[in-house]
């Protein structure tokens, strides 16, 4: 899958980049806009569209269900996802928040790199 120039591996490699760094990556929003850290959901977005994306807060009420195919691939990944429905958005995203916002930072990136290894 592609948005623009960009593959859905493309867009995980540098969503991973983006929150390497224990320091830029957060919990409990998409963004945590005094200090700059995006949590997984965040950085997909951020990835995928741009930095300004979330900055200029064009993300009210995104619709997940159009963002699922660059998600997808990292929810699959995560724990129990065998026994989560991943059809709808909305599902993807609430698997994905729960892990990274229980999961320490290592597991995060961890989870990153098995996406993109199982991304073509």
């Amino acid at each position: 899958m592609t948005t623009g120039a960009k593959t859905t591996k493309e867009v995980l490699i540098e969503a991973r980049a983006l929150i390497e760094n224990e320091t830029d990556w957060g919990r409990g929003k998409l963004e945590d806009k005094p200090n700059g850290r995006l949590c997984a959901v965040g950085a997909i977005l951020t990835a995928k569209h741009g930095s300004r994306y979330l900055q200029m807060g064009t993300l009210e009420e995104p619709d997940w269900d159009l963002e699922k195919a660059f998600l997808r691939p990292l929810a699959e990944v995560l724990p129990y996802a065998e026994v989560t429905n991943l059809e709808s958005g909305e599902s993807v995203v609430h698997h994905i928040t729960a892990f990274n916002d229980t999961m320490p930072h290592h597991c995060i990136i961890a989870a990153f790199d098995a996406a993109i290894e199982a991304t073509s």
